[in-house]
């Protein structure tokens, strides 16, 4: 539905309502985690940041990865420069290819690039971009042909990550 531009905010809330207490821990960080990408600077980082703090409790690395990219994406939307740079270097710190609790790579990349730009740490933020240009770059002879052209253009991530290839 989010990609038709059909707002999700209250499904996910009530979805959170009905079944937070009933899921398991990662099903619960999961639907915090994707409510999060969908609130505004200000909730996103409080919903991120518990998912951050519970992850990080429970050593639930992937979890605690995403929700630090959430978080610095938050503060980069809500002009916190310094907190925007630490979270992404928490997100980048647990390497480039650790793997990540329910959002591809190349989303990660993004965020974390986008919030390591503003806060001025160019070599975190080049290292993201390159990987998740890379990682599209190796992805895309395993899209069938009919659907490249959606791959690289219609997808918003892969859309922005390739327009950067440009200027490099």
């Amino acid at each position: 539905d989010h990609l038709s531009g059909k707002n999700v905010t209250d499904r996910l809330e009530s979805a959170w309502d009905r079944l937070g207490d009933k899921l398991a821990p990662m099903d619960r960080r999961t639907l915090r985690l994707m409510l999060s990408a969908h609130l505004p600077a200000d909730g996103a980082l409080r919903v991120a940041s518990e998912v951050y703090e519970d992850a990080s409790r429970s050593n639930d690395d992937p979890a605690a990865r995403h929700a630090a990219a959430r978080m610095a994406e938050a503060h980069r939307q809500l002009g916190n420069p310094s907190e925007a740079g630490r979270c992404a270097l928490v997100a980048w710190g647990f390497g480039a290819d650790a793997p990540t609790l329910d959002i591809d790579h190349p989303n990660l990349c993004l965020l974390v690039y986008r919030s390591a730009r503003f806060a001025g740490d160019e070599e975190t933020a080049k290292a993201a971009l390159n990987s998740g240009i890379e990682w599209l770059c190796r992805a895309l002879p395993n899209v069938p042909e009919s659907f490249r052209d959606s791959f690289r253009t219609r997808n918003p991530v892969n859309l922005e990550l390739l327009s950067y290839t440009a200027s490099m």
